[in-house]
């Protein structure tokens, strides 16, 4: 198992321009409190505005796909995406530093999917608990492209996702050809802290290229 929140908590989510992230190092916590998020109270705009507005219900948002995937399934969707830069965000509910980041996630594939960028989300939840991972990201109003990890919160998730020490949030960068350019993560031996800024400005090179 992943290690586990102690806590997890119904939290308004920070600004995240000026955050940097150094791991969830807990264990899944299975009280649903994530599930909070879906109801727009944890989904504090990063500029400091009103919450996001949640989908009627707490259904997923129109337009977004969950797939329950496999380290084969989610290469061949890479390949899929060759043309265009990818940006891929390996999260759970139990992780709180992935929910304060996912609102910059969201914010980039906005703000430059018509500039060629492509963002994937990929959640280490069970997949039994595939109605809370929803309800997170229609409070997000996330309505791009997501999947689940069929390993769950279970070690295998980060042997096949290639996530170093286990530890989320992780996120890999991909250029036009497919190739890995960039990863930031929260488990590297010296920790190599980052922020949102340092997203955007490796999302903004590869762009550019």
């Amino acid at each position: 198992m992943f290690p586990p929140n102690r806590s997890v908590l119904a939290i308004l989510l920070a600004a995240t321009a000026a955050l940097g992230f150094s791991g969830c190092s807990d264990t899944p916590a299975n009280d649903g409190s994530a599930a909070a998020l879906a109801s727009g109270a944890a989904g504090e705009a990063a500029a400091g505005g009103p919450p996001a507005a949640s989908t009627p219900g707490g259904a997923p948002a129109e337009g977004l796909a969950l797939e329950i995937v496999d380290e084969k399934r989610f290469q061949e969707i890479l390949a899929a995406k060759r043309g265009q830069v990818v940006l891929v965000d390996f999260w759970a509910t139990w992780c709180i530093e992935c929910l304060e980041l996912i609102p910059h996630t969201v914010r980039l594939h906005d703000a430059l999917r018509d500039r060629g960028l492509a963002v994937l989300l990929v959640s280490f939840d069970s997949p039994d608990d595939r109605q809370t991972v929803e309800e997170v990201l229609a409070g997000q109003q996330v309505d791009f492209e997501s999947y689940i990890s069929q390993y769950g919160a279970d070690v295998k998730s980060a042997e096949a996702f290639q996530i170093e020490r286990a530890t989320l949030p992780h996120l890999k960068l991909y250029d036009r050809q497919g190739v890995l350019r960039k990863v930031f993560s929260t488990g590297r031996v010296p920790p190599e802290p980052f922020g949102a800024d340092d997203i955007e400005k490796a999302v903004a090179g590869l762009l550019a290229e």
